[in-house]
């Protein structure tokens, strides 16, 4: 989970509010995991996680803490199947409800039936002496100034953010392109994508055809023809996708070559 969190963040050139506060989490969730008092939901490819939940339960309402998924499965919409998935677990266990937390995100409110404003409540004796009574007033002012803020400028500074955004990623130019198979030159060597976990790209496009085509990934074979500096994806019902590399992109050193 940490990894796919670093990877993610990374995609976005953000940083995470969660991971500065990642041993505080491994001191407390085993614990509670151990107690019923929180849970993990998983999704696999196989024997790999690609998408991991942590969540609280408390007193039958289950609580959304921290997510994240493999980014070279994006096209799947994960975080749609697992918020899915959660609902399912939560009716079949009796579960009244599931908060996803605080936020104004579209896909909060896609799947949520209702939504309440966060309430910032300041406690402190009816009969409090004037300091307490100073500091009780001092916090209140404090919160509806950040509010303020928050509300007002927060926006523009994000946009702001966005715009000056840089892909920390290196970019591929790679462009998907239509020819007859048999046009290819006949000089090729089969790719082991499988095992290819260095090569981001390549496991995406194939995720993204597998995507396309619904077919299992256990029929995919995929080739490199290095003629012409191109990748050929196919299964076993003739569905296929040829992506063409830009010359000046060394492909043939980052791939994993089988035959």
């Amino acid at each position: 989970l940490y990894e796919m969190i670093v990877n993610r963040f990374e995609q976005r050139n953000e940083k995470s509010h969660n991971l500065p506060r990642w041993e505080y989490y491994k001191k407390i969730y085993f614990d509670l995991i151990n107690k019923k008092e929180a849970l993990l939901f998983v999704v696999y490819d196989e024997e790999k996680p690609i998408m991991i939940s942590l969540n609280n339960l408390y007193n039958h309402h289950l609580f959304s803490s921290v997510s994240s998924f493999d980014t070279d499965y994006a096209k799947f919409s994960l975080g749609s199947l697992e918020i899915y998935k959660k609902l399912e677990w939560c009716i079949s266990n009796n579960v009244i409800s599931y908060e996803m937390g605080m936020g104004d995100l579209t896909y909060k409110k896609d799947w949520s039936n209702y939504i309440y404003p966060f309430r910032h409540h300041i406690v402190y004796p009816k009969r409090a002496n004037f300091n307490n009574t100073l500091k009780a007033n001092l916090e209140y002012i404090k919160v509806s100034v950040k509010e303020y803020l928050f509300k007002t400028f927060y926006q523009k500074y994000k946009n702001y953010k966005e715009s000056k955004k840089s892909d920390p990623e290196p970019k591929v130019n790679y462009k998907i392109i239509e020819v007859v198979t048999n046009e290819l030159p006949k000089n090729k060597k089969e790719i082991n994508f499988r095992e290819n976990d260095s090569y981001t790209v390549l496991k995406r496009l194939v995720f993204d055809f597998l995507y396309t085509t619904s077919v299992h990934k256990s029929v995919v074979k995929t080739f490199y023809f290095p003629d012409v500096n191109t990748v050929l994806i196919t299964d076993e019902k003739d569905n296929h996708q040829v992506v063409q590399f830009d010359d000046d992109y060394d492909l043939s050193g980052k791939l994993l070559i089988t035959s």
